[in-house]
């Protein structure tokens, strides 16, 4: 599932070639993804100008006169202009210009497209990228936690776009133990942990993103971060740091890696 830095990318792309004229017509092949799509809304975007598309955590949030909405990528989904547009399996939504199309292509349909407002983001954490993260304000909230910190990043209503493999590089990168209780982590961890948290994602945007199976930005380009990963997907590879064997682990249901002398 892309992450926030692959989200950033897509909206980069995105922007790049956002027309600046009005939609001239939407097409929806369907009623529903994940969740039932705003039929009546999406089809009054014709002749709306479409002025801006943002990145909130991993939601890409398109921005009209009349309306807003979130789009969320799920697992397998992915935007892309056409001149000319040619269909393809698991096209959903169609947004034509005079000059150029914008579908949305989802084989699993994970992802989602629906109608926000100012209260969408109010039960989610802040976001690493746009706003400040306060260390103080982060270790009294996990002073209240008994959850391992790596399930606590996970949880997006504590900090906004952070999945599992950006998860494990920025603990290694921090080294603090995944398993080890949020609770216990004094101030100088949650120092790290952030410091760690911006340099790990505004290094995996500057790389591209990464690309494990179905994630490629606007132009169908992949990312290059995975051949960066420091120790997610490196079970039994030696730490880049001390040459000690990566371990993998498994923290509710999900794959964690770590370097067992790093990360104590």
């Amino acid at each position: 599932m892309p992450e926030l830095p692959e989200v950033e990318i897509v909206k980069i792309g995105l922007l790049k070639q956002l027309p600046k004229t009005p939609i001239l017509d939407l097409k929806l092949f369907r009623q529903d993804l994940r969740f039932p799509l705003p039929i009546k809304q999406l089809q009054e975007l014709k002749h709306q100008t479409l002025n801006t598309i943002e990145r909130r955590g991993k939601f890409l949030i398109f921005k009209t006169n009349k309306y807003n909405f979130i789009s969320h990528l799920g697992m397998t989904g992915h935007w892309r202009y056409e001149t000319e547009y040619t269909p393809i399996k698991h096209d959903h939504i169609l947004i034509h210009w005079a000059n150029v199309n914008l579908v949305y292509n989802d084989p699993r349909r994970f992802g989602y497209m629906l109608l926000s407002d100012e209260d969408t983001f109010k039960n989610y954490g802040p976001d690493p990228i746009h706003d400040y993260l306060d260390p103080q304000a982060f270790f009294e909230l996990g002073q209240k936690s008994k959850t391992p910190i790596k399930s606590w990043l996970l949880n997006q209503n504590n900090i906004l776009g952070i999945g599992n493999i950006y998860a494990s590089e920025i603990l290694f990168r921090a080294k603090i133990n995944p398993k080890k209780i949020t609770a216990k982590l004094k101030l100088n961890h949650w120092q790290d942990i952030i410091s760690q948290t911006k340099k790990t994602l505004n290094e995996a945007i500057s790389k591209g993103g990464s690309s494990m199976r179905d994630y490629k930005n606007v132009e169908g380009q992949q990312g290059d971060m995975q051949n960066h990963w420091l120790v997610y997907g490196q079970e039994h590879q030696k730490c880049k740091v001390c040459a000690q064997k990566i371990k993998k682990i498994i923290q509710t249901n999900r794959s964690t890696y770590l370097c067992p002398r790093c990360q104590k």
